[in-house]
């Protein structure tokens, strides 16, 4: 089952994964802030996936928050789901592009570890 990517004002999600605020400690948060006239997904295609990746292989610490999110997934029977500001109200997955959220790019690295 895909991990799903949900906008947090519009569906429950399991783990957020937005920016630092409003009480979020924002561990999964993308730095990065699109620029306006952008298309959409730029942003995580050019520069997030290459900060999760280098995070994800060389943190050690949020490598260890990662493992959290593939052992809830597998906890709860393959069934996950981030919340982020950003994500459609449809739900977005990993692997289904555009790539538009940076919680796609962090699902991807999930669902290869916990199908």
């Amino acid at each position: 089952m895909k991990t799903r990517v949900v906008n947090i004002r519009l569906e429950p999600y399991d783990v957020y994964c937005g920016r630092a605020g409003r009480g979020e400690k924002g561990t999964h948060g993308n730095p990065y802030t699109p620029n306006p006239g952008q298309p959409l997904g730029t942003c995580v295609n050019k520069l997030f996936r290459k900060h999760f990746e280098f995070k994800a292989r060389e943190d050690k610490l949020y490598a260890a928050e990662l493992q959290l999110l593939i052992q809830r997934k597998r906890k709860q029977g393959g069934k996950l789901s981030l919340g982020c500001f950003c994500a459609t109200s449809a739900g977005l997955f990993a692997g289904s592009p555009p790539y538009i959220c940076h919680g796609q790019v962090i699902a991807e690295y999930i669902d290869e570890r916990e199908p």
